[in-house]
């Protein structure tokens, strides 16, 4: 059985070869083919896509088609191919861009040979569907289009729009940005001179109406979105007056899937090799202000949550990633979603926060490169993030462990996600038995078979108060005096219950007036039914107050200052994690430190059952 296997498994590969060879036998056999290819470098091709280094007479890196930590995938320059040994893809140089560009073989015929400098001949390609291999040129006329009417006497106000964003002559010519005139159908009139109504729609940039055909872009900015190797292959359009909505996009076509593709990628390549670190943002004039502010190792998300497609792309280029989304509530949540895509791709992404009520675009305009680079040095891993997001929402113990255990799903290394599990549990102050029963999996030195996971429940009624709750009410009712004490020293401590507050400031009111013992406190409350609700467990409580210590209140006060110094302690991990200082910090932990020791009583004197 086994040799079979092996067999066929040898038989598989070797016509996949066969299929590959007998296409590129084919291409050979054109001698404007034969002419592109002698002109080429695979080397030269490959090199901006992804990292390369010399191994022996090849270059090796980590494949650009499939998620690898230890590079497979080689470049043979003398015998100008590629292959990689993790998924086995390879070919030519031909092969390698139409799987990267996703383009047809038209397509990348015509884009090597412009690369070269070497004139295309007039006529069609064999075996080219005419809708897919004129999309790009559509494309190309509109971008040129766009880009002549910017230079206009009608572009104008959009050139003014643009240098009160700061947006330079420079800066316009390297994301070639262009503008899409009011007029109903101006790009339709140029460019059906050059090219097919029906490619025009096929590529979006015409819209069918009861009419006819009219524009889809006017009175716009536009902004050419380009594949990696910098073909232009959609647009986003950005509103210049008032009107909705702000920002109209091409629609998915062949060429172009919104969720597969970074924008400013083509442009922020080399600066992302030299900094080994790539910037990712949400918004297109996110990604030209920041560039034009000299931070140009960024890419934008096309306007949406990252994807999975789009962390797969990130990986090639860099092994630091940093997310940095807008300073408010939709921005927050749009990292969590960025996060989910982003872990299982890459565990290493950091996140860093804007300034409340900013984006990146109105940031770096308003504080400069300098503010950006600060934050960015101090950048969260994905558990910092939750972290401080669960600080500033005040989430319920549940929410949090639900939040953490969706991140830590996500982890397919086990050894990584045990560290994740660790660092989680110190973080947020939970067993890690309950971790790994929440994320369905075994713990380490456990079996490795998931653990179901129980659906959420319905919100129950509000549960009775707990001992701890009812003795610290028992005692105030037998010694009304305490009251008031005790509910100031209960505030400083978030886990007892609320209406163990409310009750020791009702019986703090009755004793101011003038009720001081036990059965006048009792009798008063059954005249006040709601009250009366919440004392009814008195009956059953206070014959065991004389088992509470009479240093009640210093024992709560001592679990306050422990709250305290526990919540201090987090700050200063979080400032040191973040480079900030904290001298003041262990200054106030030291304070802290010295008022518990005073709270404290020894040992021996603790007798207490109290919880």
């Amino acid at each position: 059985m086994w040799d079979r296997e092996a067999r066929d498994r040898a038989g598989g590969a070797r016509a996949r070869r066969g299929e590959r060879g007998a296409r590129m036998g084919l291409r050979g056999s054109d001698p404007f083919v034969e002419q592109v290819r002698l002109a080429t470098d695979i080397l030269a091709v490959i090199s901006p896509f992804l990292e390369l280094h010399k191994a022996g007479k090849r270059w090796k890196g980590r494949c650009p088609f499939h998620a690898e930590k230890t590079p497979s995938f080689f470049v043979n320059q003398e015998n100008q191919t590629f292959y990689c040994f993790g998924c086995r893809e390879g070919g030519d140089v031909f092969t390698f861009l139409m799987m990267m560009e996703k383009v047809t073989f038209p397509d990348a015929l015509k884009m090597l040979a412009e690369r070269a400098g070497i004139e295309i001949p007039r006529r069609r390609f064999p075996g080219a569907a005419e809708g897919d291999d004129r999309l790009g040129e559509a494309i190309e006329v509109a971008a040129s289009f766009f880009s002549d009417r910017l230079r206009s006497q009608e572009g104008g106000p959009a050139r003014d729009y643009l240098m009160r964003r700061g947006i330079d002559e420079e800066q316009i010519a390297r994301f070639g940005l262009g503008w899409a005139p009011a007029s109903w159908d101006a790009l339709l009139q140029h460019a059906r001179r050059l090219l097919p109504e029906r490619v025009l729609l096929s590529a979006g940039l015409v819209v069918e109406g009861e009419r006819g055909l009219y524009d889809r872009f006017r009175e716009r900015v536009m902004i050419p979105i380009r594949t990696p190797g910098g073909r232009p292959v959609a647009f986003g359009g950005r509103l210049l007056g008032d009107g909705e909505p702000k920002y109209l996009n091409s629609p998915e076509t062949p060429l172009y899937k919104k969720g597969a593709i970074l924008f400013g990628l083509s442009q922020a390549r080399d600066a992302i090799r030299a900094e080994e670190n790539v910037l990712v943002v949400e918004g297109y004039f996110d990604v030209i202000s920041l560039s034009t502010a000299g931070i140009g190792w960024v890419v934008g998300s096309c306007g949406t949550a990252l994807t999975a497609e789009q962390a797969m792309l990130l990986r090639r280029y860099a092994e630091r990633w940093v997310l940095l989304f807008d300073g408010d509530a939709a921005g927050r949540t749009a990292v969590l979603r960025a996060l989910d895509a982003a872990v299982p791709v890459h565990p290493g992404v950091r996140v860093a926060l804007c300034p409340k009520g900013l984006d990146p675009d109105s940031w770096v305009r308003a504080e400069g490169p300098a503010a950006v680079r600060q934050a960015l040095s101090r950048s969260y891993t994905p558990l910092q993030y939750v972290e401080e997001h669960v600080r500033e929402e005040g989430l319920a113990p549940e929410v949090v462990l639900s939040r953490v255990a969706d991140l830590l799903r996500k982890i397919t290394d086990p050894l990584v996600r045990d560290l994740w599990v660790q660092d989680a549990a110190g973080r947020f102050r939970i067993r890690e038995a309950r971790i790994y029963e929440a994320i369905g999996r075994a713990g380490p030195g456990t079996a490795s078979r998931p653990q179901p996971i129980a659906p959420a429940a319905a919100s129950p009624e509000r549960r009775p108060m707990g001992q701890r709750e009812r003795q610290i009410v028992a005692v105030a009712v037998a010694s009304p005096s305490l009251a008031a004490e005790l509910r100031e020293a209960c505030a400083e401590i978030p886990e007892i219950d609320s209406r163990c507050g409310d009750l020791l400031a009702w019986i703090a009111e009755r004793y101011l007036e003038g009720i001081v013992d036990e059965a006048a406190l009792l009798s008063s409350a059954s005249e006040d039914p709601d009250i009366w609700r919440g004392l009814d467990f008195l009956h059953g409580e206070t014959g065991s107050v004389a088992e509470v210590p009479v240093d009640l209140v210093p024992r709560l006060r001592a679990l306050g200052l422990q709250r305290r110094m526990r919540d201090l302690t987090d700050r200063i991990r979080r400032a040191e994690e973040r480079g900030e200082p904290i001298v003041s910090l262990l200054k106030e932990k030291q304070d802290l430190a010295a008022a518990l020791r005073e709270t404290e009583a020894p040992d021996g004197e603790r007798k207490s059952n109290f919880p």
